[in-house]
């Protein structure tokens, strides 16, 4: 999870000003306990960018003529 953590303080400086703050915190906290909870991580890599992409929906145009 170190490299999530390296990621996103390198990604710091791209981020919007209230990304990059919330961005900032996560790393400070991180910094202090050593840790982040699980509910943390998530925003760590979405914000770092290395989130792993969703599954995209396919094409609606036959259920939406139904």
């Amino acid at each position: 999870m170190h490299a999530d953590i390296q990621a996103l303080r390198a990604a710091l400086p791209n981020l919007p000003a209230d990304k990059a703050e919330f961005a900032r915190s996560l790393v400070d906290q991180f910094d202090r306990r050593g840790d982040l909870s699980p509910k943390q991580w998530p925003w760590v890599r979405r914000l770092a960018g290395t989130a792993t992409p969703t599954a995209v929906a396919g094409d609606f145009a036959g259920i939406m003529r139904l």
